[in-house]
């Protein structure tokens, strides 16, 4: 299995001006990322839509900070895809800076969520969650597959984790006439290469606690020990799939 990519996600009350944050931002995260910019968004739009965002110095991460969330989003190279300890380790230090970033800002978190995604190609991939979680006949004619897993965990967190078969497509089609290439009409007759993979979906958050304490709020302490539980079932999955 392959580590590709993570999401971290800080919910809050609505701020209507995030960018007078934006000094305090800078300082505590300038280890990490570039200065925030400040993007020009009409007041009235959707709430989730980012006001202000920022790049890694190796643009592999970005912040995007909207009226009620911030989000760091990572993307994993090779150098990373294979080694668990080395991608907690990066997403937990950033992600800790700006948890600490956003409480310099007196900006209250409600809950948080991170969500992790591995992958691994393999050509039986419906076989082998079939094999794993289904009792079906191998000659059913299944061409996808999902399967979501949710739990709850010291009356506090909520562990989601969703198996998906997905497939890669790499087309290579001569456009003429200055043609258009519009993905729906496209077939996979015309695909040079199709791959299939497995994908996981591991997702620890604390909104259990935010749905049963009245103004509940993440605890730093709270916050660090998700990354322990992602980290112990993550290896419960790339082991699972190891074969």
């Amino acid at each position: 299995m392959e580590i590709k990519n993570a999401r971290i996600t800080f919910w809050f009350q609505k701020e209507p001006n995030p960018k007078i944050y934006v000094d305090k931002l800078n300082k505590t995260l300038n280890d990490y990322f570039f200065d925030f910019n400040i993007l020009s968004v009409p007041a009235n739009i959707e709430p989730t839509i980012p006001r202000l965002n920022a790049v890694s110095e190796s643009n592999h991460s970005n912040i995007e900070i909207s009226l009620i969330n911030a989000r760091l989003n990572t993307r994993f190279d090779e150098h990373y895809w294979n080694d668990l300890s080395l991608c907690i380790n990066y997403l937990q230090e950033r992600a800790s800076k700006l948890f600490d970033a956003l409480s310099n800002c007196n900006i209250n978190i409600l809950y948080s969520a991170i969500t992790l995604n591995i992958e691994q190609q393999n050509n039986d991939s419906i076989e082998i969650l079939k094999k794993h979680f289904l009792h079906l006949d191998s000659e059913k004619n299944i061409s996808e597959l999902g399967i979501s897993l949710s739990q709850e965990i010291d009356n506090k967190f909520y562990e989601i984790i969703n198996f998906n078969t997905i497939k890669q497509i790499k087309i290579e089609k001569q456009i003429l006439n200055e043609g258009e290439i519009i993905l729906p009409l496209l077939s996979l007759k015309d695909a040079s290469e199709v791959h299939n993979f497995i994908n996981i979906s591991i997702e620890i958050n604390d909104k259990l606690g935010f749905n049963l304490k009245e103004n509940h709020k993440t605890k730093k302490d709270d916050f660090l020990k998700m990354f322990q539980i992602l980290d112990k079932q993550t290896k419960k999955e790339i082991s699972r799939f190891k074969n």
